[in-house]
């Protein structure tokens, strides 16, 4: 950093005061002739030599005390006259023998030494230079202080994070959630659940879930047994039946393609985007391809959730979560009309959605997602779709008052193995019942077939006679 022009004319100034007040100090020559010791030496003359005489070689001994020494570490800087008066005895000759009186001379002559300061390599706290390289200083700290003040104002508007939740924790809200299993005395099944529940047990049970035009192609690759073929509903094919029959060719090559990727992914180690868009996505594609009319499938990784409808901890307010997908319901234009017109009541303009998120906000989400590569983070996945729905829940509290919120279910994917999840609103508290079985996987391509039936009972069946009953009569004015 290049010394202020002020510094430097102070130091110039120090230097010609120094130079006009030190007087070089001299011996008398009475006081020199008596003490012969006190008078200057004079250096010998140097021997001449020959412009092309070489050096003598040195001793070993010689060159050896020349070499370098190993380095030391770094000490703290030392006062400058003090150092002078250690090299000159260090310089002086330890052999020959010294008297008393110049030993007695020698010390009091190193005593000035160290008590005198000089103007200029130790200058004093009055001193020009001292004051100017003073003020340079507190200039130069007021110049950081202002950034770091900048730098603060800019950070000032964040929120420092907060310390990890996990599932446990969830049972400090202040409606609890929990994990659970099905308990017919703890955690029964809600009655409008029971059916499909039974339905679902049949699909994860490989039962029914293979078209018979694609028998023959599917028995190539993996095995079929005779119960996983669905019996056709009349002995004699119908124009229909021929028109399923080509989309079913075209359903198993889109299967076949999901499975080769999602196997892809898992061997090359793929992060959760990968995932995403490779497999997860085509599949839902394909399993809403029949109902796609009536429901689709969103993206929501980007989405920002709102913070009015996530789930509040007792002691701090949680950060609302986000999962992967959503499966929307498509609603007619009567019923679009009527969720706008419950929407206009809304004060505040970010809450005018009918979901936790104004990523979508008059297509209910009938159905949640959250994607991982791997169990590692079973965990967290978790966390965020039970926090997700639970915000889903608190949201459409707005509109049903007393009312309770319909069971909703949630997949959590961990890697190939896609899991089912219930979440039934009990008013005071939420449990999230695990379905036992793996509603399907992409590592086979009769794992898929498994979940793509499941996906369309869900939207079908369920979304249709259980969801969308309880949402018009509930919700909708």
């Amino acid at each position: 950093m290049p010394l202020d022009s002020v510094v430097v004319s102070a130091w110039l100034s120090d230097v010609q005061t120094a130079e006009n007040h030190a007087a070089p100090c001299k011996r008398p020559q009475a006081e020199l002739d008596s003490h012969p010791h006190l008078r200057p030496r004079k250096r010998r003359a140097l021997a001449e030599t020959a412009g092309n005489m070489n050096k003598e070689p040195e001793s070993f001994s010689k060159s050896s005390s020349r070499r370098r020494s190993p380095r030391k570490p770094a000490e703290a800087p030392r006062d400058t006259t003090t150092r002078i008066t250690r090299q000159r005895q260090e310089k002086a000759p330890r052999d020959a023998p010294v008297s008393e009186g110049e030993r007695g001379r020698a010390t009091s002559r190193d005593a000035a030494l160290d008590n005198f300061a000089h103007p200029i390599l130790s200058p004093s706290s009055s001193s020009q230079y001292t004051m100017a390289i003073s003020a340079n200083t507190a200039s130069a700290d007021g110049a950081w202080d202002v950034v770091s003040a900048g730098q603060k104002s800019k950070n000032s508007g964040r929120r420092p994070p907060s310390p990890t939740k996990t599932v446990s924790d969830m049972e400090m809200l202040d409606k609890p959630i929990r994990y659970c299993y099905r308990d017919e005395d703890e955690h029964p099944l809600p009655p409008e659940l029971g059916s499909h529940w039974k339905a679902l047990e049949t699909l994860c049970n490989n039962i029914g879930i293979i078209p018979a035009s694609i028998e023959a192609r599917l028995a190539r690759w993996e095995r079929v047994f005779p119960h996983m073929v669905a019996k056709p509903v009349t002995p004699t094919p119908t124009p229909n039946d021929v028109e399923y029959a080509a989309a079913h060719q075209i359903e198993f090559t889109t299967l076949m393609g999901i499975r080769d990727a999602a196997r892809d992914c898992s061997v090359d180690g793929s992060h959760e985007p990968g995932w995403n868009g490779k497999v997860h996505q085509p599949l839902l594609s394909c399993a809403l391809e029949p109902i796609k009319k009536r429901f689709k499938s969103v993206n929501v990784t980007l989405a920002k959730p709102l913070k009015e409808f996530a789930p509040v901890y007792k002691d701090d307010p949680s950060d609302p979560k986000i999962v992967d997908f959503v499966i929307t319901l498509k609603p007619s234009s009567t019923i679009a009309d009527q969720i706008r017109h419950l929407l206009r009541a809304v004060p505040e303009e970010e809450l005018r959605t009918i979901n936790q998120t104004s990523h979508t906000r008059y297509e209910p989400a009938v159905m949640s997602i959250e994607t991982k590569r791997g169990h590692n983070d079973e965990d967290d996945a978790k966390f965020k779709l039970a926090m997700w729905t639970a915000a889903w829940q608190n949201q459409i509290g707005r509109f049903t008052k007393d009312a309770g919120c319909t069971p909703l279910p949630g997949l959590i994917v961990f890697g190939h193995v896609w899991n089912l999840y219930w979440l039934v609103d009990l008013g005071t508290s939420v449990d999230v019942i695990k379905f036992p079985y793996p509603v399907g996987d992409t590592q086979t391509i009769v794992g898929c077939y498994r979940l793509v039936a499941v996906i369309r009972h869900l939207c079908g069946e369920w979304a249709e006679n259980v969801f969308f009953p309880w949402f018009t009569d509930n919700v909708l004015p």
